[in-house]
């Protein structure tokens, strides 16, 4: 499974880029190590738990590499979490 996820990840690069909403990696990784905390995740997305990061977490690190954080990114709309009430969840959208 996480191999497909690297896979995706890799192929996924060029759309991330393309997402205005999406925050770039370098803005997220505060203290420039290359890798992202959950708390630094946390920052962007209070929501998020260490599971949220396991499920991308390819080279199993703890933290997301920058391919790992473009994929968990692709997955998450940021904009969404920032808009809805805490108290309130969003109400599934009907496609």
């Amino acid at each position: 499974m996480k191999t497909l996820i690297a896979v995706s990840a890799t192929a996924l690069l060029g759309t991330a880029a393309a997402m205005a909403q999406a925050p770039e990696f370098a803005e997220v990784d505060a203290d420039a190590n290359g890798e992202v905390t959950l708390a630094e995740l946390q920052d962007i997305a209070p929501d998020a738990t260490q599971d949220d990061i396991d499920s991308y977490d390819i080279d199993d690190s703890g933290t997301l590499s920058d391919n790992e954080f473009v994929a968990w990114s692709v997955s998450y709309d940021v904009d969404a979490e920032a808009e809805s009430d805490v108290d309130e969840p969003m109400a599934p959208q009907n496609r």
